[in-house]
């Protein structure tokens, strides 16, 4: 069980079951790009990420998810990665590397236009980007 604010703001529980009703793995799988990341075309330890948060009313569908490998989806529900309205990969100021590697892994996508989905599939609604932007996302960004 978990918790989880309904729409009208209240807490409710859940039970955990109905929150993996699709699985993570495949929803992930169905909307990235022939299974790899949307940021960096990673194809392995992929993740299906929420771009407007589960728990906070978001849908569970396609329009509302990217396919990331897993160290990307952390960054991006941390804030510390985000979308812009061009679909372009902001990276927060706020990051700080503690290593050359992981520096390149991220400083590295700033600017870099978000991989399209497979054909016939919707990209991510333009309505949960501006969410994470105002919500999660660390401004300023890096240009």
């Amino acid at each position: 069980m978990f918790r989880k604010r309904s729409a009208a703001g209240g807490i409710s529980t859940r039970p955990s079951w109905e929150r993996a009703r699709v699985s993570t793995r495949t929803r992930g799988a169905r909307h990235g790009r022939e299974h790899e990341g949307w940021l960096d075309g990673t194809a392995a330890g992929l993740d299906a990420a929420h771009v407007r948060w589960w728990a906070f009313d978001g849908p569970d569908d396609v329009t509302n998810g990217l396919c990331l490998c897993a160290i990307h989806h952390k960054l991006f529900d941390k804030g510390v990665l985000g979308l812009t309205p061009e679909r372009t990969i902001a990276v927060s100021r706020k990051f700080a590397s503690r290593s050359p590697a992981a520096g390149h892994m991220v400083l590295s996508l700033a600017g870099r236009p978000l991989r399209e989905p497979q054909r016939g599939l919707d990209p991510v609604d333009g309505g949960h980007i501006d969410r994470h932007t105002r919500q999660v996302f660390r401004a300023p960004a890096r240009h």
